[in-house]
């Protein structure tokens, strides 16, 4: 249960990125230190 809300929280993250600039499949998209650290936040106080 605890991964797949985890996994929930990154996927949001990562298509808001996609979808904020041009979407280009061939490029990665990456999540800087401050993302992981909202995503965590947003995970334990919860």
């Amino acid at each position: 249960m605890i991964g797949s809300e985890i996994m929930k929280l990154f996927y949001k993250k990562i298509h808001g990125k996609m979808y904020k600039k041009k979407i280009n499949y061939k490029k990665k998209i990456r999540l800087n230190f401050f993302d992981k650290f909202l995503i965590f936040f947003k995970f334990s106080f919860r």
